[in-house]
């Protein structure tokens, strides 16, 4: 998976290069089709290390985009659809966490990692 998170790295450098409002919503779509692609590969394809770095590339460029809209300078639909995109990623993390294995989501700071309990059926 190193060559998967050597391209989710270069991905998160191209949000804060792009100057355009066309190039950042780009890369940033692009970033988000990356951390989606995870979902595709079976469980325990990632480490947790893997995982904790896919995250940590997500809140950097999720930084990227709160600076973005705190300049005011798109329009608000654009601003909208910026915000929205911060969702979207939070929401793959933790499905990444989530779908990835259970030894992943003991990892998710953002999750309980307690197994719930086992509850019998009612006669």
């Amino acid at each position: 998976m190193d060559l998967f998170i050597a391209r989710a790295v270069e991905l998160a450098e191209q949000v804060p290069r792009a100057h355009s409002r066309r190039a950042f919503v780009a890369a940033l779509a692009d970033f988000e089709r990356m951390l989606t692609a995870t979902l595709d590969y079976p469980g325990g394809s990632f480490t947790h290390e893997d995982l904790e770095a896919l995250r940590e590339l997500a809140d950097i460029v999720v930084e990227h985009i709160e600076a973005r809209v705190d300049t005011r300078a798109d329009p608000a639909a654009v601003q909208q659809q910026l915000v929205e995109g911060i969702y979207r990623i939070r929401s793959e993390i933790e499905a990444m966490y989530a779908g990835l294995g259970r030894d992943a989501v003991a990892g998710n700071p953002s999750r309980n990692a307690a197994e719930p309990p086992v509850v019998t059926p009612s006669r």
